[in-house]
């Protein structure tokens, strides 16, 4: 490429002004000195002009609808696709990894059941001689082979009821117990993961049509938010209890990927405000609490409360597959609490401290059961026998207006 005159250093752009219809070839320093950055509808990048020829052309004086198309088209690049490309190669041969290994341990998983039934009526037809019968069966010469049948059965019940008793219910027990230590293919972590992903897949694909053809009207429909903490089903129960529940909803938070710790809670939720965030204990317990607030990281070591003039702030707890309400109070109270060091704190009832691991529950102060009145007692056996909490894992949902 050709040096610039003035500053001895490469010519990366054209600049065009066509109504005077001259062009400069300028450099980084020319752009810089001339004030030309803010004129970037006029600077042909050298380097992408090579690989997108509407780089130059929709800088033209050409038919603004074809203008509009190819100014837009120039989010697509060639470079961009294929590392996509090769990305989603890696995973959805990782997916098919998993596929593999789940159908090879489903193989594995009824050959032993296949097995260890086949094992126990061995042992059953061994224990109550069942040969006798089998060959009372095929005899055609047999004499008054009902009479020897209904003699036979007699003969079972009594040995199965006396002497064979002990023997079959060993049998039975070998066998209950030999099934329930068959390891069962794990099918939920792995459906949730391949749901996540393949979620993710159409999106991108999406974006990428769109992309290559930014004039496309085609409403593509983007595939539902799914938790990894909540099943679909309860996720759609707490977010029925928020306002506007046609908004946009994203993750800003998962413990899995960035880490369970205080400073990662606040890099994600510091000024945001309309957050549901869900934690579940190492008893697997589940609970949360959403509030339309802002939460904001104090930078001295104060708190201050914030209060919620809508109402709309909750908590909850899921024990089995049950949700439990707990509405604010309408009352002048804090929903929550903010500081500079401990995790979140909805207003005194739950307040998980700075490892963002322990914390408790005690309901009452802010928040109240939207049915019947909940004891601390009753509470501690909502939460697996303890409220002092164990969290293992994290999730925080952002609804965006």
């Amino acid at each position: 490429m050709d040096q610039c005159k003035i500053h001895n250093c490469e010519i990366t752009r054209i600049y065009l002004q066509l109504e005077s219809q001259t062009v400069k070839l300028v450099c980084e320093e020319c752009i810089e000195d001339q004030g030309l950055g803010t004129k970037l509808d006029k600077l042909v990048l050298l380097q992408k002009v090579k690989k997108q020829a509407e780089e130059l052309i929709s800088k033209t004086n050409i038919d603004n609808s074809i203008k509009s198309f190819l100014s837009k088209l120039l989010k697509a690049t060639v470079d961009d696709i294929k590392i996509t490309k090769r990305r989603w190669n890696d995973r959805l041969q990782n997916m098919k990894l998993m596929i593999d290994k789940l159908i090879n341990e489903t193989e594995s998983y009824f050959d032993q059941l296949k097995l260890e039934l086949d094992n126990f009526r061995k042992g059953l037809v061994n224990i109550v001689n069942f040969s006798k019968f089998e060959s009372l069966i095929k005899d055609d010469q047999q004499f008054d082979k009902e009479t020897q049948i209904i003699n036979y059965i007699k003969e079972l019940e009594n040995e199965v009821n006396d002497q064979k008793k002990t023997e079959i219910l060993n049998l039975i027990k070998d066998y209950k117990d030999k099934i329930a230590n068959t390891q069962i293919p794990s099918i939920s972590d792995r459906l949730n993961s391949i749901t996540l992903e393949m979620n993710e897949y159409q999106k991108i694909v999406n974006d990428y049509s769109k992309q290559c053809n930014p004039d496309n009207s085609l409403n593509i429909p983007y595939p539902p938010f799914i938790s990894k903490i909540l099943s679909s089903q309860n996720l759609q129960k707490l977010l029925q209890r928020i306002p506007n529940q046609n908004n946009k909803i994203q993750q800003i938070y998962y413990a899995q990927q960035l880490g369970i710790n205080v400073d990662t809670f606040w890099n994600s939720v510091n000024n945001k405000s309309n957050l549901l965030m869900i934690f579940r204990s190492k008893n697997k317990i589940i609970f949360g609490g959403y509030t339309p607030c802002q939460w904001r990281r104090l930078q001295i070591q104060m708190q201050q409360g914030i209060n919620d003039e809508t109402y709309t702030s909750f908590l909850f707890i899921q024990t089995g597959e049950e949700l439990k309400f707990f509405p604010i109070k309408r009352e002048i109270k804090p929903a929550i609490i903010l500081s500079s060091q401990s995790g979140p704190n909805f207003g005194n009832d739950l307040i998980i401290n700075s490892d963002l691991q322990s914390g408790q529950i005690n309901l009452g102060n802010t928040y109240q059961s939207d049915i019947l009145p909940v004891s601390q007692q009753q509470l501690i056996l909502l939460l697996g026998g303890q409220n002092q909490l164990n969290i293992n894992d994290c999730e925080i949902i952002q609804i965006v207006h």
